[in-house]
């Protein structure tokens, strides 16, 4: 062979092991891409656990205020001022603090609900509505302090209590829990609600999904 054959054939052989190092070039940027990636997801991943931790420690904390408050009605009264309705203030303080554990709970809920298979975040509105429907402290609760907790929250509750079949005709009179000129029934919850009687405290919400 002569000079100019071999000059060819180096000259092939240099374009081949360029394509190959471009080729190794791409494998290595796409990896390095993965890799950062995975990581990205990871470093997300680390902290959407970490704000799900803190949410979940305000929320076990406010839980824990309420059974406090449960079995010292007395010394809610003086936080939260007199609340609203027909009877012993001892006893109407440990009926509104008991509604506020229960829905402090369906935040939580409401939280992770995108973690909870559809069946069961059903079943929770489903529980929580017949209880609204149920019980007119927790309904006189709800219409008076819904501002206390998030948008997120607040469709949650509205949406299960008007999801709920009635089962009697809704009544004007207030109940226990509530103050006069509160609708009670299941089309309560879409009235306006009245002013809350204590500042507004809005609610963490945990990572949106």
């Amino acid at each position: 062979m002569d000079i100019a054959t071999w000059a060819s054939v180096a000259t092939v052989a240099a374009g081949f092991a360029s394509v190959g190092s471009l080729i190794a070039v791409a494998w290595q940027l796409k990896s390095l891409a993965k890799q950062t990636r995975e990581a990205a997801r990871q470093a997300q991943s680390g902290t959407d656990a970490v704000r799900a931790s803190v949410y979940l420690t305000a929320q076990q904390t406010t839980i824990g205020i309420s059974q406090f408050f449960i079995q010292h009605p007395d010394l809610r009264a003086r936080f939260y001022g007199p609340v609203p309705g027909e009877g012993d203030q001892v006893d109407l303080h440990r009926l509104d603090a008991t509604a506020e554990m229960i829905v402090d709970l369906t935040d939580m809920i409401v939280a992770h609900g995108a973690h909870m298979p559809p069946a069961c975040l059903d079943g929770w509105q489903s529980y929580i509505g017949d209880l609204m429907r149920q019980s007119p402290h927790l309904r006189g609760f709800w219409l008076r302090n819904r501002t206390w907790f998030s948008p997120q929250h607040q469709r949650f509750i509205d949406e299960s209590f008007a999801q709920t079949e009635p089962t009697a005709e809704p009544s004007t009179a207030p109940s226990s829990g509530q103050s006069a000129g509160q609708p009670t029934g299941p089309s309560a919850v879409w009235a306006p609600p009245a002013p809350p009687s204590q500042p507004d405290r809005a609610r963490t919400m945990a990572p949106t999904p």
